[in-house]
């Protein structure tokens, strides 16, 4: 059927008025009678595409590459931002900075005791060095007969004691070291930042508030690049199996109403033109959609150049380009 049949379902309609009441089909089973037809219907005028396996028109949200809710890691008081909403937060600026004075004071003093500790290990190796030059030296006079073996003990409970001394040194300076990174993190925490600019969509909190782990901080996006999310039917990625593959670049069409359509212009009309682009993509993310229990669909990222005429969220047609024949490639390198 090449158009929607009014007819027909109209034709339908009637009989059904002219059985006997008794042989009539139920309200709702005429209803589901006439959508079946009608979707029959309208599927042989848009869907044609579909049964043959050529790409169609699909629409999409034009949406940025990633989207990150920042969650706060520590609790404290905001003391400022590093960027207002709308604006890009450069990379490595901290988006937030939440009071952190006790944990600096803290850091400084673990420094200190940090210095300290390995000033006294210097002055231990070099006492445990010489009483052990002692110890040998005893040891060597006892085997020769100058010495008592009680003067030999003591020497060495005094070598032990200090060896004792350099280990516990040692053990603490690891402990310091140990808190030293747990306080540097809990103050890198207290001031997030991040390796690209990103754009600030949403703060959840103003200067001054409070905050717990695990409360939500600000909406980041990364508008390097526009995402869209495009699910295909099984004929259609089965005539772009070898173009859809991971990473790989597709051509495509991305349709816009007009300006003067999108504005809504007193000379607007119902046919007004539409905006085509050609733009050049990447697939990512591709897998099969199991959602849908009847079809199986294919849905993929298509990732291309940011439009900067093109508000984020907002829904945009897509249409595939078709596969270029080898034979039209080989005329090029001619």
């Amino acid at each position: 059927m090449s158009r929607l049949d009014i007819g027909k379902i109209l034709k339908i309609r009637k009989m059904n008025r002219s059985l006997p009441k008794r042989l009539r089909p139920e309200g709702l089973a005429e209803v589901l009678a006439v959508l079946l037809l009608a979707a029959s219907a309208l599927f042989s005028i848009t869907g044609s595409s579909w049964a043959s396996g050529a790409p169609g028109t699909y629409s999409a949200a034009y949406s940025p590459y990633r989207t990150y809710e920042i969650l706060s890691e520590v609790s404290g008081r905001i003391v400022s931002w590093g960027a207002e909403e709308g604006q890009i937060l450069p990379a490595g600026s901290p988006l937030v900075e939440i009071e952190h004075e006790a944990l600096s004071i803290e850091a400084r003093e673990l420094e200190i005791k940090l210095r300290q500790l390995l000033q006294e290990e210097k002055n231990l190796r070099r006492i445990v060095s010489l009483k052990e030059k002692k110890l040998e030296r005893y040891r060597g006079l006892l085997k020769q007969g100058h010495l008592q073996p009680q003067a030999v003990e003591d020497v060495e409970v005094d070598f032990l004691s200090f060896r004792m001394k350099l280990i516990q040194n040692r053990k603490q300076q690891a402990d310091t070291r140990r808190a030293i990174a747990g306080v540097r993190d809990q103050l890198k925490k207290s001031m997030p930042s991040f390796d690209i600019p990103l754009y600030l969509s949403q703060r959840y909190k103003e200067r001054y508030e409070n905050l717990l782990p695990g409360q939500k901080i600000a909406r980041l996006m990364d508008i390097s690049r526009a995402r869209a999310h495009l699910v295909l039917p099984p004929l259609v990625f089965k005539s772009l199996r070898q173009t859809l593959a991971e990473g790989a670049s597709v051509r495509f069409y991305l349709i816009l109403p007009s300006r003067e359509q999108k504005d809504g212009g007193q000379g607007q009309t119902a046919g007004a033109e539409l905006s085509t682009r050609v733009l050049t993509g990447r697939v990512e993310r591709l897998k099969m959609d199991r959602d849908n229990d009847y079809l199986y669909s294919y849905g993929f990222d298509l990732v291309f150049e940011p439009q900067p005429d093109i508000l984020w969220g907002e829904v945009v047609d897509i249409r595939l380009a078709e596969p270029e024949e080898p034979s039209s490639r080989t005329g090029h390198g001619q």
